[in-house]
C-alpha cells in the first residue's frame, strides 16, 4: 500500500491511496514535495487521522483509487 504523509495549513495526514501495482500500472508517480490534492474520507485510527483517498490530483493528471 501507498502511504504519505500530507501537510495541510493546520494538520498532517496520513493519505493511504491504494495498493503500489495499482498507481504504477496508471503510471502515476509521487516524489516527496509534489503538491497533491485529495479527495476521500477522512477517519482517526488509533493515534493518527487517516484518509482513505478517492482521487488523487497532481498538476493536470486524476487518479481514481
Amino acid at each position: 500500500e501507498i502511504l504519505v504523509t500530507l501537510k495541510t495549513s493546520t494538520e498532517r495526514l496520513e493519505v493511504r491511496l491504494g495498493p503500489k501495482p495499482y498507481l504504477e500500472e496508471r503510471d502515476f508517480h509521487l516524489s516527496p514535495g509534489d503538491q497533491i490534492e485529495v479527495t476521500g474520507v477522512k477517519y482517526r485510527d488509533i493515534d493518527n487521522m487517516v484518509v482513505l483517498a478517492n482521487q488523487v490530483r497532481k498538476g493536470g493528471v486524476s487518479l481514481t483509487c
